[in-house]
């Protein structure tokens, strides 16, 4: 037995049901008919998560949509002295510019991992860490 791609097991499969369909429906009413049994269209952005995360690894992924979000999780102000840095599997890593921005993002930080995990629409970081800036 060979093994196929998914893909192409799926376009057999269509065309052995639009030939079916053909024949029962004519050939103009085939391509109509066909299309109830296509799968269900797929969000671009799902698609080029998937890719992405194939490409590059998910850690850059998750690190990509982070930095992307990271302003709008801190705040205009706190993102004017911190950045998100790393992601490590579920930690993430932000720097910071100065110990006292440090001090206060660390009183806030399970504010913010919340913040953060909603923004990101899953809870994929159980973990939020601050080091100094230049350092990862």
């Amino acid at each position: 037995m060979t093994i196929m791609p998914e893909s192409l097991r799926e376009k057999r499969r269509l065309r052995k049901i639009y030939g079916i369909l053909r024949d029962w429906y004519g050939t103009e009413n085939a391509i109509i008919e066909v299309t109830a049994h296509c799968p269900k269209p797929q969000p671009v952005g799902d698609f080029l998560d998937a890719v992405m995360a194939r490409a590059v690894g998910p850690d850059q992924v998750w690190l990509e949509k982070s930095r992307a979000c990271w302003p709008a999780v801190v705040g205009p102000q706190l993102a004017k002295h911190s950045s998100f840095a790393l992601a490590q599997g579920a930690v993430a890593i932000a720097e910071v510019d100065h110990p006292a921005w440090m001090m206060e993002l660390n009183r806030m930080r399970n504010v913010l991992l919340a913040k953060l995990n909603t923004a990101l629409g899953e809870s994929h970081f159980t973990e939020l860490k601050f080091i100094p800036a230049g350092r990862s």
